[in-house]
């Protein structure tokens, strides 16, 4: 080939390659100069420290102190005695503090989220406090955010370990949920939960997989060094499970018309916490749980390939999801 024709060849790749470049939205988010100041305050390290032999006045240390919102007027002295001396509460405290001996990972994990938190709402306070506690195994609210005084209230009992013996009464399957590296996905989750819109007229079964889509896109952009199996709760094996049979999935909902049925048991099999997906097929025991989040993400990764422009705070807030789907043109 002439010395000009390798040079035009050459000339065309790069500037293709360029131009896909250019289009593709950044898989990162810069949040570099954007500030953040976390206070971690441990209720549940304090609390479990407190001297039983002075507990009234040591009590009274904590509702007069920074551990303020963890008191009201309805609950008794004795009831926190009862807190403070039960033995199941005194050994979640010792097996919490084993886990969580010090700040670092809280404060390393909460300030990076904070900060992607404010890169999609400028508007955000600097300040993020994190209030730790011991729930006593509320399994229903590891995490509670106040957006309004930007304040976190973390159940770090909640977050031992997938196969600690606290959680012997519940399935393994949900007990992944339980570990410390799971901790700031559930943070990223109920903090961005209030914006996550959806048209409540429509019940299909499509509209709660991109539902749940946009969530796992949004939670993968602020949580980046999470994997994407670690944020869905997967193993390697199960991902690929995911990724090889993808079109296997697709066509078979399309075969059985689930798409846009609005049946809460499609929902049941497919988005909802389960040890696989009911297929009612061979390989139903190869199969993770919730794979029809799995194949939500994949449309809206489509979708925001081909709308570059869109922000995250529009696609969370996008409520047609049969349109969002139709622009994705989705097909494995």
């Amino acid at each position: 080939m002439p010395y000009i024709q390798r040079i035009s060849s050459f000339l065309s790749v790069f500037l293709c390659v360029a131009l896909f470049n250019a289009c593709a939205p950044d898989d990162t988010i810069d949040v570099s100069k954007v500030d953040a100041n976390v206070q971690i305050h441990r209720f549940d390290r304090t609390f479990f420290k407190t001297d039983t032999a002075n507990f009234h006045d040591e009590l009274d240390r904590l509702r007069n102190g920074v551990f303020a919102p963890f008191f009201s007027s309805q609950q008794s002295a004795s009831f926190w005695r009862h807190q403070r001396t039960v033995d199941f509460m005194v050994e979640l405290a010792k097996e919490t503090k084993n886990v969580f001996p010090n700040d670092a990972y809280l404060l390393e994990t909460s300030t990076n989220l904070w900060k992607h938190y404010r890169y999609l709402f400028p508007d955000a306070p600097v300040d993020l406090t994190v209030y730790t506690y011991i729930s006593g195994l509320d399994f229903d609210f590891p995490v509670i955010f106040v957006d309004s005084i930007a304040t976190v209230f973390l159940s770090l009992d909640l977050f031992l370990g997938s196969d600690h013996p606290a959680y012997g009464r519940q399935a393994d399957y949900l007990n992944t949920q339980h570990t410390p590296e799971y901790l700031p996905v559930e943070m990223a989750k109920t903090m961005i939960a209030p914006w996550v819109k959806s048209d409540p007229s429509d019940l299909a079964l499509l509209s709660e997989m991109i539902r749940y889509g946009k969530q796992l896109y949004v939670l993968h952009k602020m949580l980046p060094d999470i994997s994407k199996k670690d944020l869905l709760r997967y193993t390697n094996d199960q991902l690929a499970f995911c990724e090889d049979n993808e079109r296997i999935i697709w066509r078979f909902m399309l075969e059985q018309d689930m798409l846009f049925d609005q049946r809460a048991e499609l929902k049941r099999r497919f988005t909802e916490e389960a040890p696989f997906s009911k297929f009612y097929m061979d390989f139903d025991n190869e199969t993770p749980g919730r794979i029809g989040r799995w194949i939500g993400w994949q449309i809206v990764d489509d979708y925001m390939q081909r709308h570059p422009q869109t922000s995250l705070l529009d696609l969370l807030q996008t409520k047609d999801h049969r349109k969002l789907f139709q622009e994705s043109r989705y097909k494995p």
